[in-house]
């Protein structure tokens, strides 16, 4: 069968739906917990979950406000995370863009919410393979772009 994707990049796809459904839902998790059990959880919170989870806060970070922190971890190159705190201490948004081969590839999850919610508008083949994997996978959706329309038109 003719397959226009490179074996590395089949698998690189696959193996991205996998360990960003594990990683997500262990730094939901973990700042859902902080957030229902401390009402002072603030990004010194963050930055000690990212000493221990092995992840750095991206260089990008000063580009943005004190409220979000851009980070990343060396298992996802072309990916960065961001965790939206301005809200605190009511709630907290995370949100995963992809760069490079995944430029494109949004998913966000907000700490109200039990849904994992994908985007990939005007993205690369693989962000868009990556989604579709993704899609398959338990509690995702591809509504984040109906969500943001219906945000902006309030």
């Amino acid at each position: 069968m003719f397959s226009l994707f490179k074996k590395k990049d089949a698998k690189n796809y696959l193996e991205y739906s996998k360990l960003i459904n594990d990683k997500v839902n262990e730094i939901k998790n973990y700042f859902l917990h902080l957030l229902n059990n401390n009402s002072n959880f603030d990004r010194s919170d963050v930055e000690l979950f990212l000493e221990k989870s092995g992840g750095t806060i991206d260089k990008l970070q000063s580009k943005y406000e004190n409220k979000d922190l851009w980070f990343h971890y060396s298992a996802f190159e072309p990916f960065v995370f961001i965790l939206y705190l301005q809200n605190l201490p009511k709630e907290f948004t995370l949100t995963i863009m992809g760069f490079d081969n995944y430029d494109g590839f949004v998913l966000t999850s907000f700490s109200t919410e039990n849904k994992f919610r994908l985007s990939t508008k005007q993205s690369t083949r693989l962000a868009t393979k990556l989604k579709e994997e993704m899609l398959k996978i338990p509690g995702y959706d591809d509504k984040l772009d109906q969500l943001y329309k219906n945000f902006t038109q309030t």
